[in-house]
């Protein structure tokens, strides 16, 4: 009876910590098929869904020609010359969430290289936000009974900065924080090049009516933390975080804040979650995958905890290594130690030219182990299958550049089967 009762303890307590978490929601846009309008429709049938839209059908496109961060396709979002407000410009859609008082937002974003910051005024929104209730926004304050809104944004110069409506916000429209890097100084976001975007959002605690100042937003800029805004007042009844709000669009309310060009943006890997840990981009210590030569890649999120015997102990099979660039390096800038240990000019040459591939990826292996990083991004339950005997490791998503990184290869804590 006494073991009865343990078990049921077990599982309600099992069942307690897989409910304190709602599934993470993700979208690398590699569905649907390039070239198209990324309508609402479309964003429906990989798990999105919200009561409207702006632009999604006019100005949005599957781009797999030109630019992703990921995979082989990313979502450009088009903004006009002369143009504002989300009628005109950009797109906006309020996604649904499963409420929680907590949410992790995380995305990819490139600018154009041409993009404009605006005319003589310059502000805009960038990308998806976390909101709630009947999120409140557009000048229009909040009263804790009408939701919270909290978006990425930019100012002169392409100054990145967090634009969040709040209880307090002391006039008609909402607050903002600039990002700041380590050494407090104003982050600006670049043209041409891929940043990732993390927010947290954590809705204030309500005690008999009463918001309690205990709200929190938190932004990483590339990992690092860039804003850490406590003490807000968000809501004074019983809204949550409920949803993931694209909205992004030049405004502004006047011409003066309409981009001078025509400018786009493109956003890949969209990842929103209740737990941080699936947020890749904020794991510390970096990424851990390699390539196995003649061997396939499999990941294992574990360091390293001894010597080989060990883990040939732990696994029951041997450590497979490629060795570290500075070793292909050492091995290969100098023709004459090559000569002087037996190793004729042929050899050395071939040798160097191996390091140059290895460094550009610019060989055919180099571009199948980036397909290989691109599809584990893509792993939808976090598990990589042994092909040998059906076991599953457990892995992280992959986060980080497409292209290979020497880290990644001198690294050697990742677990690596063949």
């Amino acid at each position: 009876m006494k073991k009865l009762v343990s078990l049921i303890v077990l599982l309600l307590l099992l069942t307690d910590a897989g409910a304190a978490f709602a599934a993470p929601k993700i979208n690398t846009f590699e569905r649907p098929a390039r070239g198209s309008a990324y309508t609402l429709s479309q964003w429906g049938l990989d798990g999105w869904n919200a009561p409207w839209d702006k632009g999604m059908s006019t100005r949005t496109w599957i781009d797999g020609y030109n630019f992703n961060h990921s995979g082989g396709q990313s979502l450009r979002v088009f903004y006009p010359q002369g143009k504002i407000d989300p009628e005109f410009s950009g797109a906006q859609a309020p996604f649904a969430l499963t409420p929680a008082k907590e949410y992790y937002l995380s995305y990819w974003v490139r600018f154009s290289s041409d993009y404009s910051w605006g005319t003589t005024e310059f502000a805009g929104k960038l990308g998806i936000g976390l909101a709630g209730g009947d999120y409140c926004s557009g000048g229009i304050p909040c009263t804790g009974y009408n939701g919270f809104t909290s978006r990425m944004i930019w100012r002169s110069g392409g100054e990145a900065a967090i634009y969040y409506y709040h209880m307090d916000d002391g006039g008609q429209y909402g607050s903002y924080r600039s990002l700041r890097d380590s050494n407090n100084n104003l982050i600006y976001y670049p043209k041409g090049t891929w940043v990732n975007i993390v927010q947290r959002l954590k809705v204030n605690t309500v005690t008999n009516g009463n918001a309690n100042p205990d709200g929190e937003i938190q932004i990483w800029y590339n990992g690092v933390s860039a804003a850490n805004i406590t003490g807000l007042r968000f809501v004074r009844n019983a809204d949550q975080v409920d949803t993931a709000y694209f909205s992004s669009f030049f405004g502004g309310a006047t011409a003066s804040f309409a981009p001078t060009n025509d400018s786009y943006v493109w956003y890949d890997d969209l990842k929103v979650s209740t737990n941080r840990a699936d947020i890749c981009e904020l794991s510390t210590g970096g990424l851990l995958h390699a390539h196995v030569p003649g061997g396939r890649l499999y990941v294992d999120e574990r360091r390293h905890e001894g010597d080989d015997a060990g883990y040939r102990r732990r696994t029951g099979r041997r450590r497979h290594r490629q060795p570290g660039l500075d070793r292909v390096r050492q091995r290969a800038n100098s023709e004459d130690r090559h000569l002087s240990r037996g190793v004729s000019r042929r050899d050395a040459e071939q040798q160097r030219q191996d390091l140059a591939r290895y460094q550009f990826g610019r060989d055919r292996a180099g571009r199948d182990r980036r397909a290989e990083h691109r599809q584990l991004r893509k792993l939808p339950d976090r598990l990589a299958r042994r092909p040998d005997n059906g076991r599953h490791l457990p892995v992280r998503p992959l986060c980080g550049h497409g292209r290979l990184r020497s880290q990644l290869v001198e690294d050697h804590a990742a677990v690596l089967i063949v």
